[in-house]
């Protein structure tokens, strides 16, 4: 998986209350990711999250990544929409948080692919 998605995240911390949140997570398709988001906590309010990661992905495209400066969190996923989004959900027992992922760029795979094949005039729109 290599890409850069936009997430939005909601739940709970349950010994800080509700979390809600947006931003940015890169994948460089060789297991490690980035973070760079909004979140507002409802104890302590507004941060700005930059941290990094790693990840791995399962041959039925599940999977699993740990980050390194949030908290230590740990996450289960799966991707879905051929590729385009990730449903994600924190694993750890002090919280019940949820992440939708959805890919920055969908059409960008198409687009080089199409460039590639000599055919991106095709994805063009008809005036």
């Amino acid at each position: 998986m290599q890409s850069s998605c936009g997430f939005k995240l909601n739940g709970t911390i349950f010994a800080r209350g509700l979390l809600v949140g947006v931003g940015v997570i890169t994948f460089d398709g060789k297991g490690h990711l980035s973070l760079r988001g909004t979140v507002i906590f409802q104890d302590t309010g507004l941060s700005h999250p930059n941290f990094t990661g790693i990840y791995t992905v399962n041959p039925d495209c599940t999977g699993s990544s740990n980050d390194f400066g949030g908290g230590g969190g740990t996450f289960d996923f799966v991707i879905v929409d051929g590729g385009n989004e990730i449903l994600q959900i924190a694993t750890r027992p002090d919280r019940a948080v949820t992440y939708v992922l959805k890919k920055q760029f969908p059409r960008r795979d198409v687009m080089k692919k199409a460039q590639a094949d000599g055919n991106s005039h095709r994805l063009l729109p008809s005036r």
